[in-house]
């Protein structure tokens, strides 16, 4: 039993040590920590037991090359052990200082480790030895000629068309482009005019970070390497602002931190530009929590915009109140005035609302102490809503209606807009006057032609006709007015009335001609 006890304890210390063996580990070492001006010396990373790798090796100082940029991987998923050199040159006197970074992980257990480490190394300059063999003189020849070639490797400019350059060190430079720069140009002149330049030229750029080479060789063979680091933006900040302005493009975004302020000046350019800029805010997850979208044909009036969005209240127990308790998404602003005219906001509400539901927004007006409704039945979209912004007051978003808030009357530029409506209402009145005066003429001039036959038609019908005891049943009317005084004239004494029949105009009186008694006393027409 003893035995069996041992060799299980024997076991489980092997499978320890194994554990030990296998965990991913790393080793810098260089081949010398003290070279001479002109020399050449060797840096070393080891890497054990490790499935995957991220490894970067810079240096510092007076040094050309020294520099490691490995990423990869094994093809079958084991852990394996590997190692990366670089050669170094020490371009002048000083200190050089080498540092390892980056990580490695382990197919045991697939955890990444990070990995670092520095090791400096001493540059002087070399001491000449005067040769005092005066009997070897080839060997005085051979070293005269050497010594004529120039070790010079300096650089004397380098140079990014079009933009400048942050100097680290002698022997690394810096450059942050925006993100629509897809290339540079790269230009360098060496101190002696007999050193040779390589590394120029253009170069194409990938989003992130780019390391370029610059290699500086002298006359006699010694090589200078300078490092520039090229970042190439992910996207654009208020800093690229001009850049965008000139560009084509109608709508431009913007990335922005959670403490942003446009200045005046920015606003005035955006202004004059007439184009429309959105001003977004991502979380550490590349969410799009909030965007400023500023019409730029909107601005009136520019001052100092502040970006900043709060998703809470100091006022929330009083808008709760006023509320009658709605539930909601209480929201405040860094900006204290106005915020420039024609200002939207999109903001993420899909932390609280789903697609589709529908929200009343409301601002809460302190002096006053109540809330004005500010936009009613806006549907929620991809997790987000978009209004108008006046003013920098709370706001209160909810699917409550509230009953004793007052609606807000947002200003609107577009003066022709107002004036159109009270434009048609004019015309449509006048045409109705229109309409009623030519239906009055109408309904006149029907009534005169409908009118009892007039005085001169009368006088017509008495011309024509022989008035006598013998007529043929016509009879004559009484005149109208005195205008006819001898319409009488003729009517027979016999008659006893001076109202008498006339033929009638038309047909629709066909009884009229109806013979009467000469003693008979006509009907008046």
């Amino acid at each position: 039993m003893k035995r069996i006890r041992n060799l299980i304890v024997i076991l489980i210390l092997i499978f320890v040590l194994n554990i030990k063996v296998f965990a991913a580990s790393s080793n810098l070492t260089v081949s010398s920590n003290q070279v001479n001006v002109g020399d050449t010396f060797t840096v070393t990373v080891d890497i054990n037991g490790a499935a995957a790798w991220n490894v970067h090796l810079t240096a510092t100082g007076p040094v050309s090359g020294c520099s490691i940029n490995q990423a990869d991987a094994t093809g079958d998923a084991l852990d394996t052990n590997k190692t990366f050199n670089t050669t170094c040159t020490a371009t002048g006197t000083g200190t050089i200082t080498i540092r390892l970074n980056g990580d490695i992980t382990s197919a045991s257990d697939g955890n990444a480790v990070n990995i670092s480490g520095t090791k400096t190394v001493s540059v002087s300059r070399k001491q000449y030895t005067p040769n005092n063999n005066k009997n070897n003189t080839n060997t005085n020849n051979t070293n005269n000629i050497t010594d004529n070639k120039s070790n010079n490797n300096n650089i004397k400019e380098l140079t990014v068309e079009g933009y400048n350059l942050t100097k680290i060190d002698n022997n690394n430079y810096s450059l942050v482009v925006p993100n629509d720069v897809t290339s540079i140009n790269i230009k360098a002149i060496a101190e002696d005019s007999k050193a040779n330049v390589g590394g120029t030229g253009v170069h194409n750029l990938n989003v992130g970070e780019n390391n370029f080479e610059v290699i500086v060789t002298s006359e006699s063979g010694l090589q200078n390497k300078i490092n520039l680091k090229v970042i190439r933006k992910d996207g654009y900040f208020l800093e690229d602002l001009d850049s965008i302005l000139k560009n084509d493009k109608n709508n431009n975004n913007i990335t922005i931190d959670s403490n942003t302020k446009v200045s005046a000046s920015d606003l005035e350019k955006i202004k004059d530009s007439k184009k429309t800029i959105n001003f977004n805010y991502y979380d550490e997850n590349k969410s799009l929590i909030y965007s400023w979208i500023i019409n730029g044909s909107k601005i009136k009036s520019t001052d100092d915009f502040i970006t900043t969005v709060c998703f809470d209240s100091k006022n929330k127990k009083d808008m709760l109140k006023l509320s009658n308790y709605a539930d909601g998404l209480f929201i405040s602003f860094g900006q204290t005035n106005y915020f420039p005219s024609g200002t939207k906001i999109r903001l993420y509400v899909g932390s609280k609302y789903t697609d589709k539901d529908i929200v009343n927004v409301y601002s809460y007006i302190k002096n006053s102490n109540k809330l004005n409704l500010v936009k009613s039945k806006l549907k929620v979209k991809n997790g987000y809503i978009e209004f108008d912004v006046v003013d920098a007051s709370d706001y209160l978003i909810t699917m409550s209606t509230i009953s004793n808030s007052t609606p807000v009357t947002t200003p609107n530029n577009n003066t022709s807009s107002n004036i159109l409506p009270i434009f048609i209402i004019i015309i449509i009145l006048i045409l109705i006057i229109v309409i009623m005066i030519i239906y009055i003429l109408k309904n006149r001039k029907e009534n005169k032609n409908k009118e009892i036959i007039t005085n001169d038609n009368i006088s017509s019908i008495i011309n024509n006709n022989n008035y006598n005891n013998q007529n043929n049943g016509n009879v004559l009317v009484k005149p109208i007015d005195e205008d006819y005084p001898d319409t009488n004239s003729n009517i027979n004494d016999n008659q006893n009335s001076d109202n008498v029949l006339v033929k009638p105009i038309d047909e629709d009186y066909p009884d009229i001609n109806s013979n009467i008694n000469d003693n008979q006393n006509p009907p008046l027409i």
